[in-house]
């Protein structure tokens, strides 16, 4: 959402501009919203099948994962579930997705290092 909310304001802003043909949105602003509603559902336990549905990670990891009931909550909200494992599995979720934007698959997530998900828990972070 907030991609699409920057791209309709900067569509009004050349909307502006005499002779461009374009017509303006007539909005007053923007609500933007995180999707997150419930840490128990939504964000590092959903993950894992997401990224496998855009083909970010191999079923030889996902199967395995869920099989054993591995799941792991943002930021530590719950401890995560499942055999020790799952520590390893959800690692190497880690390491194949930690430079995506979590908000737009899509896309690259700029600003972040090498660090990022790879080498660091959560509380070290």
């Amino acid at each position: 959402m907030p991609y699409l909310a920057w791209q309709l304001y900067q569509h009004n802003m050349r909307a502006q501009f005499p002779g461009s043909g374009m017509s303006q949105y007539p909005l007053a602003g923007f609500a933007v919203f995180n999707g997150a509603t419930d840490w128990k559902y939504d964000v590092s336990p959903s993950f894992p099948d997401t990224v496998f549905n855009f083909n970010l990670i191999p079923e030889s990891i996902l199967k395995p994962f869920n099989d054993q009931g591995c799941v792991y909550y943002f930021n530590g909200y719950k401890n995560h579930s499942g055999p020790n494992d799952c520590d390893a599995l959800w690692l190497k979720i880690n390491n194949l997705t930690g430079l995506l934007n979590w908000y737009d698959l899509y896309r690259e997530n700029y600003g972040i290092n090498d660090t990022y998900w790879t080498d660091m828990t959560p509380e070290q972070y």
